[in-house]
């Protein structure tokens, strides 16, 4: 930041500090065991953490989104229901079934050590992203009371002038961050 204050431009550059994701802390008590839901006969593969993704047998489908709708501490989806705000698309390396464990909690058939994680509905407080910008063209002192990293595309592609491509983001939502 320094060096960057020293150039003969530095009135013209804008800086951006941010996260790609938030974390959340995990303890090995906020646990849904995937064994007590899932008989391996239903399944072909479970891949992924927060989000699992549950490729079924098979006529096993309903029977894994039946039984999974009964856990506590997770939500459960088909893949043609997944909610636009998890920003998934429909790639085939999507599951027919989508469980969501609530933020901080673990879905998986053993608890895992870890301190920490990611993953978890963007929506959650602790899944939100650090976000500062400062420069010519952002308003000073300014708060925004949230913020997607999938707005940051758009946002760098209106501030160099090019088109974006379309993608989840939206340059109408971080406008307000810039000086008119």
């Amino acid at each position: 930041m320094h060096k960057i204050e020293k150039l003969p431009i530095a009135s013209k550059v804008n800086v951006i500090v941010t996260s790609d994701h938030g974390m959340t802390e995990m303890s090995p008590e906020r646990f849904v065991c995937m064994d007590d839901y899932l008989p391996l006969r239903w399944v072909k593969v479970i891949d992924g953490k927060n989000p699992t993704s549950i490729f079924t047998r098979e006529g096993y489908r309903d029977s894994v989104y039946m039984s999974l709708k009964k856990a506590q501490h997770i939500k459960v989806y088909k893949k043609e229901e997944i909610p636009a705000t998890l920003h998934y698309g429909s790639s085939e390396r999507i599951g027919d079934i989508i469980v969501c464990p609530d933020c901080g909690w673990q879905f998986a058939s053993h608890p895992a050590s870890i301190k920490g994680a990611h993953g978890f509905d963007p929506a959650s407080p602790d899944m939100q992203v650090i976000f500062y910008a400062y420069g010519p063209d952002f308003k000073q002192n300014y708060r925004s009371k949230g913020f997607f990293n999938v707005d940051i595309y758009p946002l760098l592609a209106h501030l160099l002038e090019v088109n974006p491509e379309k993608i989840d983001g939206e340059f109408s939502r971080v406008e307000n961050i810039l000086v008119k």
